[in-house]
């Protein structure tokens, strides 16, 4: 989040087709508009990376990890370790971090 004369103002996600930016319509992006209206804006537009916080990791690699490989083995899906369930995981679910 990036100050603004002591207001915080979030990073707005957006989509873009056919060359036209169309921002997320939620709350945040409703009130950082409204309180910049009439004013210049710096706009940097970057690829957006839904990211894990550390915490976030931690859980994933130490906790569900485990668990879901315990899960499998009780019931009779014969997973080795954690490293191959991550891979089930993304294959079913996607690219997981």
């Amino acid at each position: 989040m990036i100050g603004y004369c002591g207001v915080t103002m979030p990073k707005l996600l957006a989509d873009i087709k056919d060359n036209k930016l169309y921002l997320d319509q939620d709350y945040e992006s409703y009130e950082a508009l409204k309180e910049l209206e009439g004013k210049r804006v710096e706009v940097t537009i970057k690829l957006w990376r839904n990211t894990l916080t550390r915490r976030q990791q931690k859980y994933y690699r130490g906790a569900l990890l485990p668990f879901s490989v315990k899960v499998f083995n009780d019931a009779g899906i014969m997973i080795i370790d954690e490293d191959e369930m991550h891979e089930v995981y993304k294959k079913h679910f996607g690219v997981v971090r």
